[in-house]
């Protein structure tokens, strides 16, 4: 199961006029061939969108759906790199 947290609404230096959020997406350890191996935790900017209904900063799409197409084009990626 894949964990992730949403962080924010944040303010960026340089931008302070565009609101964000931060989905972090856990790392993972596992064993392969009787070494450790470690994935880096994932970092992924998401422009905020103002919610009229409640006068506030919101997500524009839903956290699993953002995180559903970051896979997406992760797994066309690694398909490039093969081909290429």
């Amino acid at each position: 199961m894949l964990r992730y947290k949403r962080v924010g609404p944040v303010l960026r230096r340089g931008a302070p006029n565009r609101p964000l959020f931060v989905l972090i997406v856990r790392g993972q350890s596992w064993h392969k061939a009787g070494r450790a191996r470690r994935r880096q935790p994932g970092y992924y900017l998401v422009n905020a969108v103002w919610d009229e209904r409640q006068p506030s900063w919101g997500m524009p799409l839903a956290c699993a759906f953002i995180l559903q197409a970051v896979w997406q084009r992760w797994e066309i990626e690694v398909t490039q790199r093969i081909f290429l």
